[in-house]
């Protein structure tokens, strides 16, 4: 009967061959459950890593390694703009995501609250009424009404 998780000198020799140290082949059969063929075979991931100048930058602009590793893994920035980008603060984060969310484009609310229309009203004559985005937010209230009402007549 075969182990799965034991390990000949043969397979240690051909992962060994392949750039898999035994410290790697042990810890992919036996703790991540890889199969032997896979454990021996797979490349390992190639690390980049950063020097000490680059650490003592990222640190010296308040900024926690992880988060450069994320600006750079995840969110694709270069190495310079993820090491030396400020923290946004919570306020500027939530103007940002505000903003990102944003259905209509901000100076037509605004135009329509110089107006005297409400928000609601602005996204009630857009969204439900299908009206064009700039008569929504300068056409005044009472204009719709008077309006309506020489068309019954």
């Amino acid at each position: 009967m075969s182990y799965s998780w034991y390990i000949t000198p043969e397979e240690y020799k051909i992962a060994e061959s392949n750039g898999i140290n035994r410290y790697t082949l042990e810890k992919r059969i036996r703790y991540y459950g890889w199969d032997k063929e896979r454990a021996i075979n797979a490349p390992k991931k190639k690390r980049t890593v950063y020097s000490d100048d680059l650490k003592r930058l990222v640190a010296k602009n308040g900024i926690k390694f992880t988060t450069f590793l994320n600006r750079v893994n995840y969110l694709g920035w270069s190495v310079e703009r993820a090491a030396t980008e400020p923290i946004m603060d919570i306020s500027e984060h939530c103007r940002n995501v505000g903003e990102a969310s944003r259905k209509y484009p901000l100076k037509y609310a605004r135009l329509a609250e110089r107006n005297g229309i409400s928000q609601s009203a602005f996204r009630a004559r857009v969204g439900h009424l299908k009206w064009p985005i700039e008569k929504a937010a300068t056409l005044p209230i009472n204009a719709g009404k008077s309006h309506r009402l020489e068309n019954v007549k």
